[in-house]
Order: C-alpha cells, then structure tokens, then sequence
C-alpha cells in the first residue's frame, strides 16, 4: 500500500512538473511579450517626451548612433537626444529577452517652413537606417535613407519595423528609401531592405505615393515606368531589392508589385502600432478589421474602420465616375 501511496506521489508530482513546463511555454508566449512590449513603450514614452523637431532620441535599449564616418557616438544613452544634422546612422537592437532589449528610438525631421510638422519615424528593435548623403537642398538629414529591417521576429508584440508618419493636418510629406521618392500623407510600415532582398510597404493610414523608377538623379530613362503608385490604407506593395546595386542605380530596386489587401494576419501583426505612445503620433492609429458580407455570388470583403479619419485622404480618390478598384475594398463606394 505504501509503495503504491509512493508511485501515485511520484506519478502527480512529475505531471505537475510537465504541466509547469507547459505553462512557462504558454507564458512565454501569451504573457512575456505583451508585458515587455508595454514595459518598453512605457519607457520610451517617458524618454522621449517633448523630443522637438530636428531631433532623435533614444527610447529604449539598446540603440547606436554613428556620426561621420561611421564613428558611434560615445555616451548616449537612455532618454539623450542628438540633433539630427549630427548623425550618419543609426541602429536600433532587435528584441531579446535574454538581454532586456528592444531598440526603440524616435525621429523628427525638421519642421517645413519652420512651423509646419514634417515626418516622424520610429525604429522598431532591429531596424538600421543610414543617411545617403545627397546634396538635395530640398531634403533634411535622413530624409533620404538606405535601411534594412531584421528578417525575423522572435515575437510579434516586439517586431522589427521602419514606422513613418506625416502629420495628418498638413500636407502630405515626401521621403526617399532606397533611392525611391515616396510621398506619404498618412502612416505606413516599412520591412526590408539591406541584404532581405525586398522591400515591402504597407499602409495603415491614408496613402502613399511611390514614383518607381524615378531616382535620386531626378532622371527618368526612355522605358521608365514613371506612372506614380497609389498605395492606399489596408493594402501593401513589394519590390525586390539588389542590395549591390549603387543606390542611383535602377537596378537596385525592381518592379513593384501589384497593391494587395493586408490579410487577417497582416493586420494582426499590426495591433502592436495601436500601444504606440499618444504623444508620439501625428494623426490616431486604428488597426481596421476585415467584414464579410454576402453578395450576388461570392462572399465579399471589405475592411471596417473605427472611425473615417484613416480614410480621409482616400475620399477624394473614389468620389469620381470610375473609381479605382480598391475604394470598394474600402467601403467607399
């Protein structure tokens, strides 16, 4: 009786074993990320507070920043902030738990016209972004960039992203990746470049613009696909990128994909945008869902915002006799 009384001790302790080890990997998972993910966002709220225009600061750790020829910039840490005119680069690290890291850091371009708000970015963990150096007058510091994201994601509450956003009260806002001109009036997320292979973008708010095959020199070659791209919110666009390539070259970045709705899934590795500190965002970030409702034939989808300020900048698109495909997508025709 006392040896069976034994083996049952033996047989429940070893299954409360397997069920703790169970649930550490559920809490890895389902509880660790999100509360290091707000852990994270609530201390790059407090360290960039009030950071102004013209200016980079350094949200979370671990973040590096170079000056001219790639020296780093010793003794910044946690909360400083550098004028951005200083910087060559920057680097934010990509997530580890193991290390309490997740490179977060924000940046404001200088102000047009010295009172109107130009383009935010923030490095999500894993995102590197380097000034290309061009004497375009027009453009400020790293409003020309070559960057690269991290090609995994060990979480997606604490992904590695390029986020860049114009204020939505003023006009849209003009940047140049890759040696790509993008115009953006609303708030897209970008993912590659460097040695991926690709460039995608995808748009959470209002449009953007891309002009293919118009480069840094301005020139459009004889063949050129010159007609702009309109990317609208809920969709996303992708090129390939030959990372050898000079960055003037039209051989570095190819043809762009046909705009495609974000999936379930895309927008569900989005919500992380939503956790974005209030203070640092132009216009709100409404993560839409995705509604099926049935028609003549098929089942049909179309994306349901919160509210219509996401789409604003798309209105006028689709107020026209033959509207582009995607306002019906959008519920807007």
């Amino acid at each position: 009786m006392m040896k069976r009384m034994l083996h049952l001790v033996l047989f429940v302790g070893l299954l409360s074993l397997l069920s703790v080890a169970g649930l550490q990997g559920q809490t890895d998972d389902s509880v660790v990320c999100p509360t290091f993910q707000r852990q994270a966002f609530n201390g790059f709220s407090t360290a960039c507070a009030g950071t102004e225009a013209g200016e980079y600061c350094y949200g979370y750790n671990s973040v590096v920043a170079t000056q001219a020829e790639n020296a780093p910039i010793e003794d910044f840490t946690l909360g400083d902030r550098l004028a951005i005119d200083e910087i060559e680069s920057i680097t934010s690290q990509p997530y580890s738990r193991e290390d309490d890291q997740w490179g977060l850091s924000l940046l404001r371009l200088p102000d047009v016209n010295a009172s109107e708000p130009n383009l935010r970015y923030i490095l999500f963990g894993g995102v590197e972004i380097a000034d290309t150096d061009e004497p375009d007058a027009t453009f400020s510091p790293l409003q020309s960039f070559v960057f690269a994201t991290a090609e995994e994601n060990a979480c997606v509450d604490t992904p590695s992203t390029l986020f860049v956003q114009s204020d939505c009260d003023f006009d849209a806002r003009q940047f140049r990746a890759e040696g790509v001109n993008f115009t953006i009036d609303g708030a897209a997320v970008i993912t590659g470049g460097g040695e991926t292979g690709f460039i995608n973008v995808q748009v959470i708010y209002g449009l953007v613009y891309i002009e293919p095959d118009v480069y840094s020199d301005g020139v459009a070659e004889p063949g050129d696909v010159t007609e702009r791209i309109t990317v609208p919110v809920g969709y996303s666009v992708t090129a390939p990128l030959n990372f050898g390539e000079p960055i003037t070259s039209e051989d570095r970045v190819g043809d762009w994909s046909e705009i495609t709705p974000l999936t379930a899934e895309d927008l569900a590795n989005l919500t992380f945008l939503r956790s974005i500190p209030q203070n640092f965002g132009y216009c709100p970030i409404l993560i839409p869902t995705i509604r099926q409702a049935s028609g003549v034939g098929d089942v049909q989808e179309t994306l349901r915002f919160s509210s219509v300020r996401p789409l604003q900048p798309v209105i006028p698109l689709c107020g026209v006799d033959a509207p582009p495909e995607f306002c019906t997508y959008l519920g807007l025709t």
